[in-house]
């Protein structure tokens, strides 16, 4: 299953890039926080890590698999995993696992979405 990650976002006005490719090459980046309303992410799927999916630019530069799936639900900047509230130390770490250069880098992503429910796509083996 194909995983598309985008090369930069916006917080605040300013442009930031996500270095995820890199990140994931150089195993950084451990997990990838989706939407999953199909329900379609599972342990054992195989994923194809890309840029540009959909467009004539795809580019998969890393294949891998999920080992596992957390269900993540983020309410006002607290944040439920499998249904347990997690503390400000534990969010600090999920955002860097999720490859986010700091904690405003991740409250800027997903704050627009608040409220949030979905699924933690974990290749690299930690769960919270």
């Amino acid at each position: 299953m194909v995983l598309n990650f985008l090369k930069g976002f916006t917080v605040d006005g300013k442009s930031r890039n996500t270095n995820f490719k890199d990140k994931i090459k150089k195993g950084i980046k451990l997990h990838t926080i989706r939407n999953d309303s199909s329900n379609r992410w599972k342990a054992g799927n195989k994923i194809h890590f890309s840029n540009g999916s959909r467009t004539s630019n795809y580019n998969c530069f890393k294949e891998g698999v999920c080992v596992s799936t957390q269900k993540i639900e983020i309410i006002d900047r607290s944040i439920y995993v499998d249904d347990r509230l997690i503390n400000e130390t534990t969010i600090e770490l999920l955002s860097e696992n999720d490859g986010f250069d700091c904690i405003d880098d991740f409250w800027g992503w997903f704050d627009k979405y608040s409220p949030f429910e979905g699924k933690i796509i974990h290749w690299g083996g930690i769960r919270y």
